[in-house]
């Protein structure tokens, strides 16, 4: 029984461990506005007035930094981004929920079926494992 409570516990403490792993590399903070040299170079293949890189691999401001028409798309594109990782979110939280609680049904059930194979147990030998009285011995065979 002792056995089926520390599995129950090992497996829980896996099982956040894991949910913790994949929330930390699924959810890294989000940058507004970062972009490698390789984003920037290949954004700037497609459309003539996007951020493009000189033939020696500097990059040129395309001077849209003030445009207050480009800052607003970026803003409002910025924003959808944001509002779609929040909306996961959520789903991710309810789904959290139901997974504890199926993890504390089942830490129940598991607890029931030790206990009950427990029973069974001490039915089958007539003894309490647990006992601390001696076994006994065997007479009359010499």
């Amino acid at each position: 029984m002792i056995l089926t409570k520390l599995f129950v516990i090992l497996l829980t403490i896996l099982l956040i461990l894991e949910m913790i792993k994949y929330f930390k590399n699924k959810f890294k903070p989000v940058r507004e506005g970062a972009a490698t040299m390789a984003d920037t170079m290949s954004m700037g293949a497609g459309a003539g007035t996007s951020p493009s890189a000189s033939d020696d691999g500097q990059y040129t401001d395309p001077g849209l930094g003030k445009d207050p028409l480009y800052l607003s798309k970026l803003n409002a594109s910025n924003i959808t981004f944001l509002k779609d990782k929040v909306d996961e979110l959520v789903g991710l939280k309810q789904q959290l929920t139901d997974l504890s609680a199926k993890v504390d049904q089942n830490s129940t059930a598991l607890t029931q079926l030790s206990t009950q194979m427990s029973d069974n147990a001490n039915q089958m030998l007539g003894r309490d494992p647990n006992s601390t009285e001696p076994i006994p011995q065997a007479s009359g065979l010499e």
